[in-house]
């Protein structure tokens, strides 16, 4: 009863001696170190992908499964999370707890609410790692990194000439490797000075503190 009590004083007497993140529970502190500690001990047997938690890999395991059990009472939709029936109630609701601080405009989901913001700061958080160019949306990003990709088919098309030292592949496209590389690499040397987050470009970064810190 008392541990239940904890949650809802508000303390937070458990801090994390890596990022000072405090919690109100010693066993969320536990659960937190791991990702410190890069200890993902939950191990999904269809794809191998781990995870931190027993209820994140029971989550994950719903996409191989097929099991959706939430289901809106309304249109009988069903959804792998609760988090996902909650969303999309709100398009039955009209509710919109998401709202611009720059225009007032109000979004029913958290993430639309997001790029929407970024629009009017003119951030461009995603940004290209063969030629630096930046966007504000991650799919404008992909289909500019397919126009590298194009043009490397174009001039390679008869072989693999871009070895990747790390894994011994090869690719046709000097693009691919950087962005495979990249990716692998997990580099993330932009630090939030606020949370200590961290991040691969100056522009991520910016984006982040944009809409996680700033006095609305």
């Amino acid at each position: 009863m008392k541990t239940h009590q904890d949650i809802h004083s508000g303390k937070h007497p458990y801090h994390c001696d890596v990022c000072g993140k405090a919690f109100s529970l010693e066993r969320y502190l536990k659960t937190h170190l791991r990702r410190h500690r890069g200890e993902f001990p939950c191990l999904c047997v269809v794809c191998n992908k781990s995870f931190i938690q027993k209820g994140d890999l029971k989550r994950h395991l719903r996409i191989h499964s097929g099991d959706r059990p939430y289901l809106c009472s309304v249109c009988n939709k069903s959804f792998i999370q609760k988090g996902g029936l909650k969303r999309h109630q709100r398009i039955h609701s009209g509710e919109l707890p998401y709202t611009c601080y720059m225009c007032g405009k109000a979004f029913s989901d958290q993430s639309v609410w997001k790029r929407h913001q970024l629009m009017h700061v003119q951030e461009h958080p995603y940004s290209c790692d063969v030629c630096g160019k930046s966007f504000n949306r991650k799919s404008f990003l992909e289909m500019h990194v397919m126009s590298h990709v194009k043009t490397d088919q174009h001039i390679h098309s008869r072989g693999r000439p871009f070895p990747c030292d790390m894994y011994g592949k090869s690719f046709s496209m000097n693009s691919e490797l950087k962005v495979r590389e990249h990716l692998r690499s997990g580099e993330l040397s932009y630090l939030c000075l606020a949370c200590n987050a961290s991040f691969s470009t100056p522009s991520n970064l910016k984006a982040h503190h944009c809409l996680r810190h700033s006095t609305i």
